[in-house]
């Protein structure tokens, strides 16, 4: 996906129906959409809003978002742990702690130039 509102829009609505196919509605669905949404914008953030590998994987057991990109330096991987919010934006720093609570599982994995953020959803 590209890093324009509308790519985010389509992006949004192409995974509303695949949910949709797959029997995930209701408050379920609105949070898969959440982590989807706070996952895209933190990837695109951070990779200087470079295109981005997006999947949504709905097994038996969970709804897992994983979002691909590329960071511009090692230390822009974020580190889920600390709390610790970045300076200089009073609105930045809220969305992988959002994510933290919803997912059961999240995960991070950067090698190479390229980070893979994985977030899993009870169903």
């Amino acid at each position: 996906m590209n890093g324009s509102a509308a790519g985010l829009r389509a992006l949004r609505s192409d995974v509303r129906d695949h949910l949709a196919d797959s029997g995930v509605d209701g408050p379920l669905g609105g949070d898969v959409l959440v982590v989807l949404s706070e996952l895209v914008r933190n990837g695109l953030a951070a990779s200087g809003d470079r295109e981005l590998g997006c999947s949504v994987e709905v097994t038996a057991t969970v709804v897992a978002v994983e979002v691909t990109n590329t960071w511009p330096h090692p230390a822009a991987v974020p580190d889920f742990g600390t709390g610790v919010r970045p300076p200089g934006d009073p609105d930045a720093g809220f969305g992988l702690p959002l994510v933290s609570v919803l997912a059961v599982r999240l995960s991070v994995d950067a090698a190479y130039g390229v980070t893979v953020v994985r977030a899993e959803l009870l169903r």
